[in-house]
């Protein structure tokens, strides 16, 4: 069976097995990365929350031999098996106050989510772009984020530099910039893993740094931000090579370490390609600071 008669038939079977009460449907959602992609949610009349099943998920278990009753049974106790004490916290951070407070930017890359940034504001950033999120406190089981959209900023009565000026603010107060040298970063790594008395051997290589923030989480963004842009500078007295390793943290070299940037375009690349989920993957492209002009740019892209 194809994807689309599976799509119909299981909607159907699922409405049958959810009765009159309660509405099923198959909606699309644009990912990070990932495109549009399909879900199934159930939900009663009222309800704002509902769980979200990929219907990716659903098909590959198909594929593997499940059928299609087995599969709307399983939906049906997803749907009845939700916990509803934390949807009704959840429903408690669905305001203009809360958004707001717990608001931070994100980078992302344009290419592959052109369809994603038509429908959101955000800054350009070279070949990148920066969006933002509401980052959700632990829920019961569950954290995540909302990405802000047009329709938020005219339910607020917010322009995008508000927007862009708030979220600064916010992720400067409570998950700041972090800049690590990759050997303290490693050494620090192996110890939260007691691995303490592994000794690292001494690097002849270049100096090397990783820009994040303080939980590690979605922290390639400090790297548009020039106060972090001219602390490298005076960490490496040279020009030096921005490489994204994903969404969360940037690599930087300095120019003076004799790896051409062809070098460092594959190591990005196969690096993205082997060990970068898709959907934290940022860029194959390189970028370079430019010391007499104080600013970055894009040196190659694939």
């Amino acid at each position: 069976m194809d994807y689309k008669r599976f799509k119909e038939e299981l909607l159907a079977l699922v409405q049958h097995e959810a009765g009159e009460e309660l509405k099923v449907e198959i909606m699309q959602t644009i990912r990070i990365n990932e495109g549009e992609t399909d879900n199934l949610t159930i939900r009663a009349e009222g309800e704002r929350a509902a769980p979200v099943i990929p219907m990716s998920m659903l098909y590959f278990m198909y594929s593997k031999g499940e059928n299609l009753a087995s599969l709307a049974a399983r939906a049906m106790h997803f749907y009845r098996d939700r916990d509803l004490q934390d949807e009704q916290e959840f429903e408690q951070c669905l305001n203009r106050e809360y958004l707001l407070e717990h608001l931070q930017p994100r980078l992302i890359g344009q290419k592959g989510n052109e369809k994603l940034l038509e429908q959101v504001p955000h800054s350009a950033w070279l070949n990148l772009a920066v969006v933002y999120y509401c980052v959700l406190e632990q829920i019961g089981e569950h954290s995540g984020g909302i990405l802000i959209r047009h329709e938020h900023l005219k339910l607020w009565d917010l322009t995008e530099k508000d927007l862009e000026k708030m979220a600064w603010e916010k992720v400067r107060q409570q998950n700041p910039a972090a800049i690590y040298t990759m050997t303290d970063l490693m050494t620090e790594l192996l110890g939260e893993q007691g691995e303490e008395e592994m000794i690292l051997p001494e690097s002849d290589g270049p100096r090397m740094y990783v820009v994040t923030n303080q939980t590690r989480t979605y922290g390639a963004c400090w790297i548009t931000q020039k106060e972090i842009q001219e602390a490298l500078e005076k960490c490496l007295e040279d020009d030096y090579f921005m490489l994204p390793s994903s969404l969360h943290e940037c690599m930087v070299v300095p120019c003076g370490c004799e790896m051409e940037a062809d070098h460092l375009l594959s190591m990005v690349c196969e690096i993205n390609a082997t060990q970068v989920s898709v959907e934290d993957r940022l860029s194959d492209a390189i970028y370079r600071y430019d010391r007499k002009t104080g600013s970055m740019r894009l040196v190659e892209e694939r």
